[in-house]
């Protein structure tokens, strides 16, 4: 059995690869659609700070959720936001480099290019015409490094951890998305969109690389209710919830060890499946991804017990924190976690 601490390092470098790209994503994205529509129905940046979780540090840090402020957090501010896309490169790497010997050459020239890239060429992010190409350049190197662990690597515990660290990250991920996006877009009465909903539904699904694939699965005018439906339940999409959950299980029963932990796994599975969507679109859809959040925080906390260091398992309890209680905790928790793993890791 690989070693607790080497299995820490492999699961977390997935978790930041995958947080770097859906971080660049989404602030593309965001950059595209404050283009197609008017000032009037402008979001603004406030809504990418949201759904990062990570608000509140922003605005102690922050005076105004203006585009230059957000994409500096967002994308380059290892000071204050663990989560920026500079810190997940920089600890993706420094995973991956303690953990070297477990991969082929190719996955680690991949992130140690893209690290360089990030490093050297960071300013690009800050100006529009070059942002473009700086976040695409990421998002391109995070598949690229999918296709090279998916077409180099033995498909052992080694790759099941990736696997489990990547999946986790981009069910997280995807229930942001629905909470913070979606919550505000949700028509409530009526049968039509209000004007330019249309286009901020794209937004949404684009941010998460849903488009097409939504519109060869429903093909009709996008409609919010089944924006959300495709996005939690669909079974083949990558980045619906419930895909998401079930790649996890595969890995999990993939380790062939007694005791799997799958508790958590298989109760916030169930509830996806389960969930009225129609209803909890009118009425609870921020308290079910408050459910969702909570979810993915035990599913995480059970995978550490089983296989990474139990002390590490117990954080909030030695540390004389509450468990956490809302969808911004769990992430910001993982922060603190993985920053401390990628420090003492073990080289391979």
């Amino acid at each position: 059995m690989l070693l607790s601490t080497l299995a820490e390092s492999v699961y977390w470098l997935g978790r930041y690869m995958e947080r770097a790209e859906n971080t660049a994503r989404m602030v593309l994205v965001n950059d595209a659609l404050l283009l197609d529509i008017p000032a009037h129905c402008n979001p603004g940046w406030a809504p990418t700070v949201q759904i990062t979780g990570s608000a509140e540090t922003f605005f102690q840090h922050y005076a105004t959720a203006d585009e230059s402020s957000v994409v500096r957090f967002i994308l380059l501010d290892r000071d204050n936001n663990p989560g920026s896309l500079l810190n997940s490169v920089v600890l993706a790497r420094e995973n991956l480099r303690t953990t070297r010997a477990l991969f082929p050459k190719p996955v680690w020239e991949v992130v140690n290019d893209l690290h360089s890239y990030v490093s050297e060429q960071r300013g690009a992010a800050l100006t529009r015409k070059r942002r473009y190409g700086f976040l695409r350049r990421v998002i391109d190197a995070c598949h690229l490094l999918a296709g090279k662990l998916a077409v180099t690597c033995n498909h052992d515990e080694i790759y099941e951890f990736v696997r489990m660290g990547l999946n986790l990250e981009r069910a997280d991920m995807t229930s942001r998305v629905i909470d913070i996006r979606a919550q505000g877009l949700l028509v409530t009465s009526g049968d039509g969109l209000l004007p330019f909903d249309d286009i901020q539904w794209k937004s949404l699904l684009d941010s998460l690389a849903a488009w097409q694939m939504y519109r060869r699965r429903i093909a009709v005018r996008v409609n919010g209710v089944e924006v959300v439906r495709f996005l939690l339940k669909d079974r083949q999409f990558p980045r619906s919830i419930n895909h998401c959950l079930g790649e996890l299980e595969q890995s999990l029963y993939a380790l062939a060890v007694k005791d799997t932990p799958r508790q958590a796994l298989m109760e916030t599975r169930r509830k996806v499946r389960e969930v009225p969507v129609e209803s909890v679109t009118r009425d609870g859809l921020h308290i079910f991804v408050d459910e969702m959040q909570q979810g993915f925080a035990a599913i995480h906390s059970e995978i550490a017990g089983r296989y990474f260091d139990a002390g590490d398992a117990t954080l909030a309890e030695r540390e004389g924190q509450s468990p956490p209680e809302t969808s911004v905790q769990p992430a910001v928790e993982a922060d603190r976690h993985a920053a401390r793993s990628a420090s003492t890791a073990v080289a391979g």
